[in-house]
């Protein structure tokens, strides 16, 4: 068993975005060996899933490819770098796919560009200029039992809220 493929064995069968970092770390070093310095080596890796419809990545592919959109790959790793290739040519079409049809983002009036590089590069970009939204209609939609924040106070206490206590706490504040 490789390297890599002994990580996605560990990622499948041990590891949970639960565990505390240090848990992630640990068993990165005892996989590969050597304590992580950046740049990391990836942590993912499409081939090795073997339930690889299960991973959002596959579902937007597929979404894609289906109404012609991304042409057919042959391979998971050609899969992913199809869609790689689509999300850095076509910039535009990538994130309004991403914003309108993933995140259901509700516009109110739509960006007349969903992304630009005013300054010539991509470290500076400026999202969905002109658009109006609501995303308090956005929160409401939600599932009340998702999770929705996540946040830590000053003394170190750490607490969560699901979308139904959101909503809970919007409308309180929304009738006072």
């Amino acid at each position: 068993m490789t390297k890599i493929e002994a990580w996605a064995k560990i990622a499948r069968t041990q590891l949970h975005p639960d565990h505390e970092w240090e848990a992630h770390l640990q068993a990165y070093e005892e996989v590969f060996q050597e304590k992580p310095t950046l740049p990391l080596l990836p942590l993912w890796y499409p081939e090795v899933f073997i339930d690889i419809q299960s991973v959002h990545l596959y579902e937007i592919y597929e979404e894609l490819r289906s109404q012609n959109i991304l042409p057919e790959a042959s391979t998971t790793s050609s899969m992913y770098a199809v869609l790689h290739r689509w999300s850095v040519r076509e910039r535009q079409d990538f994130w309004r796919y991403m914003i309108t049809q993933r995140l259901q983002v509700p516009f109110d009036r739509a960006p007349d560009s969903w992304l630009t590089f005013p300054q010539g590069d991509i470290s500076q970009p400026a999202w969905l200029l002109g658009a109006r939204w609501n995303i308090i209609e956005l929160i409401l939609r939600q599932p009340e039992e998702r999770l929705a924040l996540i946040y830590e106070r000053e003394n170190g206490e750490v607490l969560t809220w699901n979308y139904g206590q959101l909503k809970r706490e919007i409308q309180r504040i929304a009738n006072a």
